[in-house]
């Protein structure tokens, strides 16, 4: 019996829904599997209202908990298709509610690809590429409020034939220790037409 089909309600419908949707944050495996047993002792048990009663709020706690959870660092990039020996825009987009107190972006390049500049009102401050020229490291010194999008290019190889991926991770603080999140999608695929 799975969560949703066996509560009478539609909460948990709704709560799905809007996982779907990306609108809520999951309750943890933890919160599941308890709500879960829960529900599996307390509808046989000779008490089913306490049980009717007692997993809506076990769902409201779970939902309110992650309502007010450490906000989350979104980052995404986007490309149009590449043309071998052309110079490529990678546009990429940071979207934070909790302000970072430090942050940057590593890029992993394909094999023979070149880094060739960035742009942007709120390009990183410092660029650092790599002695073999397949990653690069973005940082910022001051960091924008809220949200920030920047451009960079890269050259692809005059032989290259086949899509391509380019990997990239933001690094930032907060209060606490270092925190990693992936650039979606990825890995970013470019195509050649």
């Amino acid at each position: 019996m799975d969560l949703v089909s066996a509560h009478p309600h539609r909460g948990w419908q709704e709560h799905y829904e809007r996982l779907e949707h990306g609108i809520a944050r999951p309750c943890s495996n933890r919160q599941i599997k308890m709500m879960e047993d829960m529900m599996k002792t307390n509808i046989t048990s000779s008490r089913p209202k306490i049980a009717r009663n007692f997993i809506p709020l076990l769902m409201m706690l779970c939902l309110l908990s992650s309502a007010y959870a450490e906000d989350s660092l979104v980052g995404t990039h986007s490309a149009s298709n590449y043309f071998p020996g052309e110079i490529t825009t990678i546009t990429s987009k940071i979207e934070f509610s909790e302000q970072p107190t430090a942050i940057g972006m590593v890029v992993t390049l394909p094999a023979g690809w070149r880094f060739d500049g960035v742009s942007g009102v709120h390009a990183p401050d410092i660029t650092q590429e790599s002695d073999k020229n397949d990653t690069i490291e973005f940082a910022w010194i001051t960091i924008p409020q809220g949200s920030f999008e920047f451009d960079y290019y890269v050259l692809a190889p005059n032989h290259e034939a086949a899509d391509q991926k380019i990997s990239s991770k933001i690094l930032y603080r907060r209060d606490a220790g270092e925190l990693t999140e992936d650039v979606l999608p990825s890995p970013l695929i470019l195509t050649r037409p």
